[in-house]
């Protein structure tokens, strides 16, 4: 741009979402290949699944009847796998290095939980190897001296602080994906909106590494939606669910820059409301009755919906409905074009009352 110029509308905004015509292409091969790669896998694993009897185990934490294969989270992972590796060697700025040292974190929480699919493993291996994945992953990704804005507070920066807390979030977002994938298609279902709305808080503020991230995140559910919706053909298993819960995690964790508003933070917190307090009530539930916190039970938020007569379906469109709007809000709060995301959520809520009301659903 030559100077005295001034620069265009599509340079300026360019320059306010920090992306150029190579990193929207790599967004959006991101989002396609992860789509087109579990759409095409997933019949194969189904198929897979019932040659060697690989069926869900049922307990006392899903609310679905008979024998349905529980491998999605292997065409889930392949699809994961292979449409970040695309994004990537487009965008061309993440080192082979943190690839590897990310992709190690990822593929540890996914081997482990799916080894607990096909074998079933103690919850300690599961939260250990989870605690080793989210480290290998916060020591590449997190940026220790974050300055955060806190309303009444003023700035300030956790320091090292930092690297404990990506950790725990990123426990915490598996564990709550996991908790909540009790019923046909909502573990994907929550998990594409939110993805949806950490790709646009990203996006906005020029970060294509947890926007590529959740564009991937979004692409993978839409590509199994189609075979997890009521009445699902297949499951994702824990496999497929820690994976939803810990690429969540790190696509809202990296969304910050080197200086963090308030409200921005406030966008993971809101859109995964849902899984976060469906897994905050269960263990307050079951350390109060004295059970272990990883003992299943039957009153997740899902369940108690199912027992007031919603039905599944029902059900799916009220906690979609629930993230969507609690989604659209913390954009707005975080400086989001107030007219289109208010529209969007309140055209998610009548949709959802107006379905929620009609016949069959």
């Amino acid at each position: 741009m030559s100077a005295g110029r001034a620069p265009s509308r599509s340079q300026r905004v360019r320059v306010l979402l920090g992306t150029t015509p190579m990193n929207i292409v790599a967004v959006a091969v991101a989002f396609v290949v992860g789509t087109a790669v579990v759409l095409l896998a997933t019949p194969q694993v189904i198929r897979l699944s019932h040659r060697l009897g690989l069926y869900d185990r049922i307990d006392h934490g899903k609310s679905h009847r008979g024998l349905k294969p529980r491998l999605g989270g292997v065409a889930m992972f392949v699809g994961a796998v292979l449409a970040m590796a695309a994004g990537l060697l487009i965008e061309g700025r993440y080192t082979f290095v943190k690839a590897v040292i990310s992709g190690v974190g990822f593929g540890l929480v996914f081997v482990v939980s799916l080894w607990d699919d096909i074998r079933g493993r103690p919850w300690w291996l599961r939260l250990i190897v989870q605690a080793i994945g989210a480290t290998a992953f916060a020591l590449v990704t997190v940026r220790p001296f974050v300055w955060f804005s806190v309303p009444f507070f003023g700035t300030f920066s956790p320091g090292l602080w930092s690297y404990p807390i990506a950790v725990l979030w990123l426990m915490m977002t598996t564990n709550a994906l996991n908790l909540i994938d009790g019923t046909d298609g909502l573990a994907a279902g929550i998990a594409a909106i939110a993805g949806t709305v950490l790709l646009v808080s990203a996006w906005k503020n020029g970060l294509m590494g947890p926007a590529m991230l959740a564009a991937v995140t979004v692409g993978v559910c839409v590509g199994f939606l189609p075979y997890n919706l009521p009445p699902a053909r297949i499951f994702m298993g824990d496999a497929g669910a820690t994976l939803l819960g810990f690429t969540l995690g790190a696509s809202s964790y990296t969304g910050g820059g080197k200086n963090v508003g308030f409200m921005s933070l406030l966008i993971p917190i809101l859109v995964l409301a849902v899984p976060l307090s469906d897994v905050v009530g269960a263990i307050v539930r079951r350390s109060s009755r004295g059970d272990s916190i990883f003992e299943a039970d039957q009153r997740h938020i899902h369940h108690v919906l199912l027992a007031t007569g919603l039905g599944p379906r029902r059900t799916l469109i009220l906690l979609y409905s629930v993230t969507a709007v609690l989604g659209a809000t913390g954009l707005v709060l975080a400086g989001g074009p107030r007219n289109v995301v208010l529209l969007v959520a309140v055209s998610v809520g009548l949709g959802a009352l107006f379905l929620m009301r009609s016949r069959g659903a």
